[in-house]
């Protein structure tokens, strides 16, 4: 994982060094976002598992290099050939916490985060409701003023009957007004495939 992760950080410095010349204004960090996602899982004993579901998400900066955060997600899981027919789950998650943004160049920022977690899931009088935190660090950079692309890895401990996880994110923007973007991302954990694509609009900087 780790080598993955440096992968990342050398391919994102690497093509916004390039396009440095381009892009006078670091990312923003003032938004809030609507997103759809798609969740593929790996088959775990001949269960198949996939689900969909909305992200709600949002961003404040309150200071020069500090910023808060949340996000709900709210998803639907389908369980297949478990042996008594389809069962359908339902997943939701909440996440705050704050950010630590530095600026390593004009285009370029280190970020780091803090989060509290709560997920759930309910699936047939069965009902997981487990809390804990989130830490996570990733870069996001402005390969033009339009275009964002962003990456990071992120560690999340529940404890309970939910698992730990660590996840890696890969994710683009795109700013077609200074209001308006649109957002596309994918997310690969031990037994998790997430895909987004979302709304954002901006509110200042």
């Amino acid at each position: 994982m780790r080598s993955l992760t440096m992968k990342l950080a050398g391919a994102l410095l690497a093509t916004t060094t390039l396009a440095m010349p381009a892009a006078a204004d670091g990312p923003n960090y003032n938004y809030g976002q609507l997103s759809y996602v798609d969740i593929e899982f790996d088959d775990i004993d001949g269960v198949g598992l996939d689900g969909d579901g909305f992200d709600l998400a949002g961003s404040v900066a309150i200071a020069d290099m500090v910023h808060v955060f949340a996000s709900y997600t709210d998803g639907d899981i389908d369980v297949d050939d478990f042996g008594y027919g389809d069962i359908n789950a339902d997943y939701t998650e909440l996440t705050a916490g704050i950010g630590l943004n530095y600026a390593v160049s004009e285009t370029i920022d280190l970020v780091g985060r803090l989060g509290y977690v709560n997920a759930e899931v309910e699936i047939s009088g069965f009902d997981a409701d487990e809390t804990g935190y989130a830490l996570g660090a990733g870069l996001r950079a402005m390969v033009t003023p339009q275009l964002e692309l962003n990456g990071g890895i992120t560690y999340t401990d529940l404890g309970g009957e939910i698992d730990s996880d660590t996840g890696l994110d890969v994710g683009a923007v795109y700013s077609f007004t200074e209001m308006f973007a649109v957002a596309a991302g994918i997310g690969f954990s031990d037994d998790v495939t997430q895909y987004g694509l979302g709304l954002r609009v901006y509110f200042g900087r």
